[in-house]
């Protein structure tokens, strides 16, 4: 396997950056801190996506996925603050703790393959409003969307996740009621599992 790993002053004043397309994997942490970058096309080989690789890359506008990739790592675009768009193609299966968590994220694909959720993967995305949840997923780890303040719908595809955590919904900013008519569940009702109990509470609030 051909992985990034790069010499850390070496890249925290880059722009921009053209990696082989021989390579599978980009280490944890390689582009963390990389105040300066703008944009990234990710080469069409890459799987893995590492813990932290693109953390605090505040200037980080535009990210063109690998439509191999399986894998976001955690933390991988934490603080990203200028990244406002993310499409992620069919095949990524698991999307990382804290992965895209406070950045400027209002739209997000999510693919039909994907199974998990990492904790806190998106949170404190205050101008996300609309997620779709694909039928795959399987489980959605707490706080997944945790002080999402500007969601306003949650659109499930298929039948509920069987691994569901505390708070995915969840808010320290918005009181209970304010948060339950904020944010609208949506389902087809052909779906089965939403009469389960453990589904009267989607917010996590006790």
């Amino acid at each position: 396997m051909v992985m990034v790993t790069l010499v850390r002053h070496s890249v925290l004043q880059l722009v921009s950056v053209r990696i082989p397309g021989t390579v599978k994997s980009i280490g944890s942490k390689v582009f963390d801190n990389c105040k300066a970058l703008r944009r990234f096309d990710m080469p069409a080989t890459v799987t893995t996506l590492g813990n932290m690789s693109f953390r605090h890359a505040e200037a980080l506008q535009s990210v063109t996925f690998s439509e191999v990739l399986t894998t976001i790592g955690n933390a991988a675009f934490q603080y990203c603050v200028s990244l406002v768009n993310v499409e992620l193609h069919a095949g990524i299966t698991r999307i990382g703790n804290f992965a895209f968590a406070d950045t400027s994220v209002a739209e997000v694909t999510l693919p039909e393959t994907l199974k998990e959720i990492g904790m806190g993967a998106f949170t404190e995305n205050f101008h996300l409003e609309t997620i779709s949840l694909p039928a795959s997923l399987e489980k959605v780890e707490t706080g997944a969307f945790f002080d999402c303040i500007g969601l306003r719908y949650a659109v499930f595809a298929g039948s509920p996740p069987m691994d569901w955590g505390e708070f995915v919904f969840g808010s320290e900013i918005m009181d209970e009621e304010t948060l339950k008519s904020a944010v609208t569940i949506c389902y087809m009702d052909a779906n089965s599992g939403w009469t389960s109990p453990v589904w009267t509470d989607l917010y996590g609030i006790s």
